[in-house]
């Protein structure tokens, strides 16, 4: 098995002198390539922060939205910081007061945290139902729909329930082309917008079964590190963890955004990459 590359980190005691913050140039020499033009800060809780940079020379700094991390974590002065740079725009952040501890100060951001396995759990759609219920609405809501689907359904006829995790109103509207690979249609959902659901059609469909890890690209090739399990409390239903979150706000998805999601293979690699490309809800 690969070994992961350990995340590279710094430590910093706050100055309340000084209205940007300045990295460490020895930091910036551990990152494989420069930084973008904004980043990510996220707290222990999921929240994060989107600060831009700045670069002067050798020196780049957080700018325009350090201050609102600032006051929003309350923080003072010889307060502790780590950074960990865990992904090409994502800082993790800990903070720690005088007291040695670690704070756990949740103001406003511009996006609240959610732990998956203590959230209320939502209402379910009609993307996944039961066996029964699946019968029963292929045999009232058949709908013929050969060579939208082509092949890669292995002749099932398009329900409603498959209509829409195939997103098949998109491609008949003309807003993207059916991809070549396995693939299905998702939104990112305000009410669970730290996970990736994969409908169970999509899985049975293709015969799909997933490694732990499965690595989400977006539009820009860059990459976020996902996770797969079965969420138990949903009656074992396929979801993705971590990494869908960062994508969604590295390329500002909306809730009214559909996202286009294929398992793309790649020559020489085992793992699993999942293609992500949006069709805007202003088209």
């Amino acid at each position: 098995m690969k070994k992961k590359k350990k995340a590279p980190s710094f430590f910093t005691f706050f100055s309340a002198d000084y209205v940007n913050m300045k990295i460490p140039k020895v930091f910036t020499q551990c990152v494989d390539e420069p930084f973008p033009e904004r980043v990510f800060l996220r707290d222990r809780n999921n929240h994060m922060w989107i600060v831009e940079m700045e670069q002067d020379g050798h020196q780049w700094s957080f700018v325009k939205g350090w201050n609102k991390f600032v006051n929003d974590n309350s923080l003072t002065k010889f307060d502790l910081l780590v950074f960990q740079y865990v992904h090409k725009n994502i800082f993790n952040v800990k903070l720690y007061g005088t007291s040695a501890t670690e704070k756990n100060i949740i103001g406003p951001c511009i996006l609240g945290g959610v732990n998956p396995d203590e959230e209320e759990e939502e209402e379910e759609d009609d993307s996944e139902m039961t066996e029964s219920e699946n019968y029963n609405q292929q045999n009232q809501e058949n709908v013929n729909n050969e060579g939208l689907a082509g092949n890669n359904r292995h002749g099932k006829q398009l329900t409603k329930r498959r209509r829409k995790c195939y997103g098949m109103d998109i491609f008949e509207a003309g807003q993207a082309k059916i991809p070549k690979n396995p693939y299905f249609v998702a939104k990112f959902k305000p009410t669970r917008r730290t996970d990736l659901f994969i409908p169970s059609d999509v899985i049975n469909d293709y015969g799909l079964t997933f490694d732990e890890e499965i690595i989400l690209v977006d539009p820009e090739g860059r990459e976020f590190t996902s996770y797969y399990r079965k969420w138990e409390k949903s009656g074992g239903r396929s979801v993705l963890s971590r990494g869908w979150i960062e994508l969604c706000l590295a390329n500002q998805v909306t809730e009214h955004d559909k996202c286009i999601c294929e398992f793309v293979p790649r020559e020489g690699d085992n793992r699993h990459f999942l293609h992500v490309s949006f069709v805007r809800s202003n088209m």
